[in-house]
C-alpha cells in the first residue's frame, strides 16, 4: 500500500468514526421517530460512501459492502431527509421517502445496465443527487427565519452549507470522471472534504445535541434566560403575545414573520423568539403561528352553517397563502385532510349542478 492509500485510508476512518458517533447521537437522542430514522439512515449512508469509494476499505467489509452500497447510492436523499426533518419540525410520511427511493432506483439502474448505456444512467443519477442537495439548501434556507431555537438557527450556515457543499463537488467530480476517464484521481481529496466535514458537524453535533433534539423549550442558555427575564420585566411580553394571538388574531395575517409579530409587540425580535421557544415551549414560529389556525379551522370546517364554504376559502381566511400549506399543516396535526375531517364531522358540502 503506498503512502497516498494509506493516507487516504485513514481519512476515510476518521470520517467513518465521526460518522458512527452521529448515528450513536441519534439512536440515543431524546428526538423523534423521523428525525432519528433520517439522522441514521444518512450517517450509514455516508459511511457507505465513505468506504466503497475506497478499494482497500471496500475488500476489508466483506458483504458488509452490499448494503452500505444501496444505502451510500442515496446518501443525498437521506441527507434531504435529515434536513427536513430537523429543520422544518415535521414528521416524514411515505411520500418523503419516495427522494432516496429514486436515488437507489437510478443507481441500481445504472450499476446493472449494460456497459454502454452505464455512464449516461450514472451521469443522471449524480445530476439527481446535485438537484435534491440544491433543494435541501433551499429548505435550510427557506426556514431560517422561522427557526426559535437558538442553537439550531447557528447550526444551520456552517454544517448544512459544508455537507451540501461536499456533496455538490462529489458529484462534479464524479461527473467529471465519467466525462473523462484520464481526469486525475482525486480521492484523497474527497476523503479529506468528507473528513474535514464529518468530523466538525460531529463536534457541532455534540455541543448542541441536547438542544437541537430535547423537548421544546426552556433551553437553559444563560443568554436566553436573561432575555425572557428582560422582556418580562420590561414589557410583559406574555401578555403582549396573548393580546396579539387572542385578541387582535394576528395569526390570521398571511405571511406573518417573527419580525412582524415583534414590531406588533413592540419587542425586539429575539426576544420574541426567546419567549415563544423557551416559555411557550414552540421550536418553529410556523408551528406556533399554525396551532391557532387549525384551531380556527377545525371549528370552521364542523360548523353546517359553513358548509357551502370551499375549503380554500377557509385556508385563505386562516391566513394560508395557498391551499397546499394548509392541507400539509392540517394532515400533519390531525393526522387526516380537511376534506376527511368535515366528512367525519357530518357536514355536508352541498352537491353542485
Amino acid at each position: 500500500m503506498s503512502g497516498g492509500e494509506a493516507g487516504e485510508l485513514l481519512l476515510r476512518g476518521a470520517a467513518v468514526g465521526a460518522l458512527l458517533i452521529w448515528a450513536a447521537g441519534f439512536a440515543t437522542s431524546r428526538a423523534g421517530v423521523s428525525l432519528r430514522a433520517a439522522g441514521l439512515l444518512f450517517c450509514f449512508g455516508a459511511v457507505g460512501f465513505a468506504l466503497n469509494e475506497d478499494p482497500v476499505a471496500r475488500g476489508s467489509i466483506g458483504l458488509v459492502t452490499y448494503p452500505l452500497w444501496l444505502l451510500s447510492v442515496a446518501a443525498a436523499g437521506y441527507f434531504w431527509l435529515l434536513v427536513v426533518a430537523l429543520f422544518e419540525d415535521r414528521k416524514l410520511d411515505g411520500r418523503d421517502f419516495l427522494v432516496p427511493l429514486l436515488l437507489t432506483a437510478t443507481g441500481l439502474a445504472a450499476h446493472l445496465s449494460p456497459a454502454r448505456a452505464q455512464a449516461l444512467l450514472w451521469v443522471g443519477h449524480h445530476l439527481l443527487e446535485v438537484a435534491i442537495a440544491g433543494h435541501a439548501m433551499v429548505v435550510v434556507v427557506r426556514s431560517w427565519r422561522d427557526d426559535l431555537v437558538a442553537a439550531r438557527r447557528r447550526l444551520r450556515g456552517p454544517t448544512m452549507a459544508a455537507v451540501t457543499a461536499f456533496v455538490l463537488a462529489w458529484a462534479g467530480l464524479e461527473l467529471r470522471r465519467l466525462s473523462d476517464h484520464n481526469s486525475p484521481d482525486l480521492g484523497i481529496l474527497v476523503a479529506a472534504a468528507l473528513a474535514l466535514v464529518a468530523v466538525a458537524s460531529t463536534a457541532a453535533f455534540l455541543e448542541m445535541r441536547t438542544i437541537l433534539f430535547g423537548a421544546a423549550g426552556r433551553s437553559r442558555t444563560p443568554a436566553v434566560l436573561a432575555a425572557v427575564a428582560e422582556a418580562d420585566a420590561n414589557a410583559d411580553l406574555g401578555r403582549r403575545i396573548q393580546r396579539l394571538m387572542e385578541v387582535d388574531e394576528i395569526w390570521r395575517r398571511e405571511g406573518l414573520t417573527v419580525a412582524a409579530m415583534a414590531e406588533a409587540a413592540a419587542v425586539p425580535e429575539y426576544r420574541l423568539r426567546a419567549h415563544i421557544n423557551d416559555e411557550l415551549g414552540f421550536r418553529n414560529f410556523s408551528a406556533f403561528v399554525n396551532q391557532k389556525r387549525i384551531e380556527a379551522a377545525k371549528l370552521a370546517l364542523s360548523d353546517p352553517e359553513r358548509a357551502r364554504q370551499t375549503i380554500a376559502a377557509i385556508a385563505f381566511e386562516l391566513g394560508f397563502g395557498s391551499l397546499g400549506p394548509f392541507n400539509r399543516a392540517f394532515r400533519e396535526a390531525m393526522g387526516m385532510t380537511p376534506t376527511e375531517f368535515r366528512a367525519r364531522a357530518g357536514v355536508k358540502t352541498p352537491i353542485k349542478n
